[in-house]
């Protein structure tokens, strides 16, 4: 029992800060920048957004609608990569560890 007292186990950390982000919402923004304009394209492609473009500038022909889904999923990385500035930007300034800072202070 004695060994036991003495041993003190602590976990890991879970989230690793990558510049001021997780290593996680990194793994995110970067899977959804390959992933989602692909599958926006294969949608909008095969007719699945007709409904969309029917409200909006009517829609496509067969000949033009590679042209709108290109131009479709052209939007969403845009979407994506605002949505990443704005979370980078919105990051806490605090990102140093407090031992850190008593160290420089001293």
């Amino acid at each position: 029992m004695a060994i036991f007292r003495k041993v003190h186990i602590t976990a890991p950390k879970a989230t690793k800060r990558i510049g001021g982000m997780t290593g996680v919402e990194m793994y995110c923004f970067a899977t959804a920048v390959a992933v989602v304009p692909a599958i926006v394209f294969l949608l909008s492609n095969f007719g699945y957004f007709d409904g969309i473009y029917a409200y909006t500038v009517g829609v496509p022909a067969k000949d033009t609608r590679s042209t709108f889904s290109m131009m479709l999923a052209f939007l969403s990385v845009n979407v994506i990569v605002a949505r990443f500035v704005s979370v980078a930007f919105n990051d806490p300034e605090d990102i140093v560890p407090k031992a850190k800072e008593s160290k420089k202070s001293q």
